[in-house]
């Protein structure tokens, strides 16, 4: 039941097949919560959502917005708001 909020300008399939090469390791990984919970708890209890789409000016702001309001810095995988 954690989350991870993030944004992108890249398109969802690049930004989920990222996500994917880092949390198996295949690439190299940040300092990221999201992908060491990847690592531990398999890729196949976690899924990729859209939850909103934007203007690109706006997504720091959404981005932001969605954080707190899933509280996903305290509940999920998010380390910064």
């Amino acid at each position: 039941n954690m989350c991870y909020i993030g944004q992108t300008k890249a398109g969802f399939k690049n930004r989920w097949r990222t996500h994917v090469k880092r949390g198996l390791r295949c690439e190299e990984q940040t300092n990221n919560r999201l992908y060491q919970a990847m690592w531990e708890e398999g890729l196949e209890n976690f899924t990729f959502q859209i939850i909103e789409i934007c203007e690109p000016d706006k997504l720091t702001e959404r981005e932001r917005f969605f954080i707190n309001f899933y509280q996903s810095k305290n509940y999920g995988y998010n380390s910064k708001t």
